[in-house]
């Protein structure tokens, strides 16, 4: 009985999440589906790069590309010891102006203070972070702005399209905007001032220069691992407007390019979004493991002939076809092989692995990044 219980207790918990795929999907705006204005103001955008040397150039044509009126690119190129530096000096565009980046400070994230270096170079009055690992259709700047001056957001990002091509990117990489629409109900972020009740891409942020001073900037967050979902936060405590769009027709990302670099990648982060706390960390990774792995343990065990109860048997097949049509959702929208909603065990499974090894990494101290450590405490 009691397993029967806690059956239906996980079933309820993935309709929800099923319920909250479908509502997400019809309310997650898209760059491109916004009016244009009648003039465009003038746009910084800001570019850190350290080690970029496989992503640089191809990132800085797709921005000096853009089919838009005004606009400046700064990039700066944060102490690279290849040949970041040397590929940035061969672009010949009075648009881009490249910068040196001044030694890390001891207190301050690596990628922190490189786009704090940049934001004060800033001239413009619409401000946009870019990570050097992107690249972006030439209607993105135009697009973006539509969407954001529309908006009259203060601050909005944008989910680009992850890209995914070796085996070791595809078992995992399509997670982040499955959890992103599981767990973040759009319809009621939109209308709410709730902090919680936000989420952010640090690859595409848009900030009026005027909202990113008031929330402090970079300055207020110097030592917080997650730029982007503090960010989120941290603007809406502020009573400011946060909006967020799907960017994928418009912005790419290559994010990792193996396996292990994904895995070392994500587990920089995941912990830290809990705000480091162990309890509540714990609660959502053990409902998580029951949630996903709880129904197919049941149906494993049966097919092994192990006796089970039916309607415990067929709660759990429901169980699984329903996280199974929310993977399809996010997959179809997101733009990755619809095949991969069938290893989707293997997926969160992965997941729960890299979740459970950030907290370990956390706690000991023992997780760096680019040759840097990352402080968590």
């Amino acid at each position: 009985m009691l397993l029967l219980i806690t059956e239906i207790f996980l079933l309820i918990i993935v309709i929800i999440i099923l319920f909250n795929h479908l509502t997400n999907i019809f309310s997650l705006s898209s760059l491109g589906s916004y009016p244009e204005p009648e003039v465009f103001p003038k746009v910084s955008i800001l570019v850190p790069a350290r080690n970029e040397e496989r992503n640089i150039r191809k990132c800085i044509r797709s921005l000096l590309a853009q089919d838009y009126p005004n606009f400046e690119l700064l990039v700066l190129n944060d102490n690279s010891t290849d040949a970041t530096g040397e590929i940035l000096t061969k672009f010949n565009d009075p648009r881009l102006k490249v910068f040196s980046g001044e030694p890390l400070p001891e207190d301050w994230m690596g990628k922190h203070w490189a786009c704090h270096q940049l934001a004060e170079k800033a001239t413009s009055e619409i401000i946009l972070f870019i990570d050097a690992d992107t690249w972006h259709h030439p209607k993105m700047l135009r697009a973006a702005i539509s969407a954001f001056l529309t908006e009259n957001a203060d601050f909005a990002s944008a989910l680009p399209k992850e890209e995914a091509r070796s085996w070791g990117e595809k078992l995992i990489i399509p997670f982040i905007p499955w959890s992103l629409i599981t767990f973040l109900p759009m319809v009621i972020a939109r209308r709410t001032q709730r902090p919680m009740l936000s989420a952010s891409i640090g690859q595409f942020m848009i900030f009026k220069k005027e909202a990113y001073l008031k929330i402090g900037g970079y300055s207020a967050i110097r030592d917080q691992v997650l730029d982007d979902v503090t960010f989120g936060r941290r603007v809406k405590s502020f009573g400011l407007r946060w909006r967020f769009f799907d960017g994928t027709d418009y912005i790419t990302c290559r994010m990792y390019r193996s396996f292990r670099e994904t895995c070392s990648g994500l587990g920089r982060y995941v912990f830290p979004i809990f705000k480091n706390n162990t309890i509540s960390f714990s609660a959502v990774f053990l409902l998580y493991i029951a949630a996903v792995f709880g129904p197919l343990l049941v149906i494993l065990l049966w097919l092994i002939g192990m006796i089970i109860n039916a309607d415990l048997l067929t709660l759990s097949f429901i169980s699984m076809i329903i996280l199974f049509l929310s993977w399809v959702i996010s997959n179809v929208r997101f733009k990755f092989p619809v095949y991969l909603s069938i290893i989707y065990p293997i997926t969160m499974g992965i997941m729960a692995y890299i979740a459970y090894g950030s907290m370990v990494r956390a706690l000991a101290g023992k997780i760096k990044w680019k040759g840097r450590k990352i402080r968590y405490f």
